[in-house]
Parts: structure tokens; sequence; C-alpha cells
């Protein structure tokens, strides 16, 4: 598969590449170590109407919202303790 879209993301550093249903990232390891609990990412169409749906399901929000390059994140532990971000793109075409 070819990458579809590659961003640096500049609140950390870290560079990004989207490929298929993937999103890869690279760094070094201190800018990767902040990000290394987050198991997944799931894109979302409105992150600001997700929010309740995942405290009302058990989630624990460990941070954001928050706007960064590309769109809106929030890091959340749901409750079996998988660490997700969450994330709704600028560009609801990525």
């Amino acid at each position: 598969m070819k990458c579809e879209r590659r961003v640096k993301i500049a609140e950390t550093g870290i560079e990004a590449a989207k490929v298929g249903g993937f999103l890869i990232l690279s760094g070094s390891r201190e800018k990767l170590a902040p990000v290394r609990h987050v198991s997944a990412l799931f894109y979302v169409d409105g992150l600001d109407d997700f929010v309740p749906w995942l405290c009302d399901n058990g989630a624990k929000i460990l941070a954001g919202p928050r706007t960064v390059t590309g769109g809106k994140n929030l890091t959340a532990r749901n409750p079996d303790g998988l660490v997700t971000e969450y994330f709704e793109p600028a560009n609801q075409h990525l």
C-alpha cells in the first residue's frame, strides 16, 4: 500500500504516516516516549459528540480534548484498560 498522507506533528516532533488503516509514528526514543502507552488510534467523525459517550461507558479521559496538527484528539483509558487516542481530522476526507 502507498502512504496516503505524511505529516510532522509540531506539538510532539513526531512524524506520522497514514498507510491504509494504520497510522505509523516515527521519531526519536525521547519524542515517542510520551505516546508509547497508547495502544490504538481511532478516527471519529465528531470528537465533541463522542466524549459523553466515552464517559457514560466507563472511559477515563487522560488528556484532551485538544486541538492538534490536523484536527482534534483526546486520549482515554477504556474500562478494559486499553489506552486509545480518538482523533477527529480537520479534513474529514483523511
